[in-house]
């Protein structure tokens, strides 16, 4: 699934925090995973800007409302030489992974933030402070 992403002309850092929102609201998870939506920076490259944003996603419950988490980092990428009527461009990486996703090619999994969860689980029971 996908949604309609904003002309490269009517883009703003606002507009990008508020279409990753609704677009995550298109994936297929479980009711109970919360998340909060930040935007990070810029970057500029050439003759693009780049806006990063982060959502942080965990599943709190009254026992336990300090869980961990597993974020998704998106960039959206403004040209100003390519045609400003058409979308932004739009990726996004899943933490501790490489793989990078476009919506409307990728469906987004569940499993992706239960993943990053658990090894950071693992990871904190392996170490002793």
């Amino acid at each position: 699934k996908n949604i309609k992403w904003v002309a490269n002309k009517d883009f703003t850092m606002e507009v990008g925090k508020q279409q990753i929102g609704e677009y995550i609201q298109t994936w297929e998870v479980q009711p109970c995973w919360l998340y909060s939506l930040d935007f990070l920076y810029t970057t500029e490259e050439g003759h693009h800007t780049f806006y990063h944003y982060r959502a942080r996603f965990s599943t709190p419950t009254p026992r336990k409302p300090i869980q961990g988490t597993a974020s998704v980092y998106f960039i959206m990428d403004t040209s100003k030489v390519r045609d400003q009527t058409l979308p932004v461009e739009v990726h996004f990486v899943v933490e501790s992974n490489r793989l990078v996703h476009t919506p409307g090619r990728t469906r987004f999994r569940e499993k992706w933030l239960a993943d990053v969860i658990e090894s950071k689980t693992l990871l904190r029971n392996a170490v002793q402070f």
